[in-house]
């Protein structure tokens, strides 16, 4: 009778040492299930001030990031070294991942309308005295949306010779992207502008 007994508690003993290994087993697949699903790459950013201590959220773009990332893309777009004809829609090219497909287009068009004033003219946006980053010049819109206002001295050369030189400010909008990392590694984009547009503060060109 012992003998009995005892080989029913080693089979117990057993379907329960199984019963263990099953549910082992099970949240090893869901821990792996978890693991695969969990992104490879987590986006963060760092505003250029670490002078202080900070808190940033995963995923959460500080104001400054946004600003620098508008006046980046808007200087390097509109440079011309000294054919705008060529060098504008290459640009639009070169850098169509940071802009919307919307945008793209809108300045596309804008150019293909103004096509004959682009021809040998080089041109410049430089900084101004306004140019530093403040918390005012960008406003949160949504989670996904900012509008960014920045400040440009444009200056227009045909042949060497100035043909304009304004004060110009740009009220862009900014959103973020949904392309991938590899083809938008800044996860931003530009979306042409807000509000009225394009305005000039001051002209200093020479008549």
């Amino acid at each position: 009778m012992s003998v009995h007994k005892h080989t029913q508690e080693s089979a117990q003993y057993i379907r329960f040492q199984n019963r263990v290994i099953a549910a082992l087993f099970i949240l090893l697949l869901l821990f792996a299930a978890a693991y695969w699903r969990f992104p490879k790459q987590i986006v963060t950013y760092l505003p250029p001030d670490v002078s202080k201590g900070f808190v940033q959220r995963v995923g959460e773009v500080p104001p400054a990031t946004v600003y620098g990332f508008a006046r980046t893309v808007w200087e390097e777009l509109n440079y011309c070294a000294t054919d705008c004809s060529e060098d504008y829609p290459k640009h639009l090219d070169d850098y169509a991942a940071y802009l919307t497909a919307n945008c793209r287009a809108e300045l596309k068009r804008h150019y293909e309308a103004n096509r004959g004033l682009y021809g040998y003219r080089s041109r410049m946006l430089l900084p101004t005295d306004n140019a530093r980053f403040s918390e005012d010049r960008v406003r949160q819109t949504s989670n996904d949306s900012w509008q960014v206002a920045v400040e440009y001295a444009l200056r227009d050369q045909v042949n060497g010779r100035e043909i304009r030189n304004t004060v110009m400010s740009y009220p862009l909008k900014v959103v973020r992207s949904g392309r991938p990392l590899a083809v938008n590694q800044l996860g931003l984009e530009v979306d042409c502008y807000y509000g009225d547009g394009p305005q000039v503060l001051s002209d200093n060109s020479k008549s």
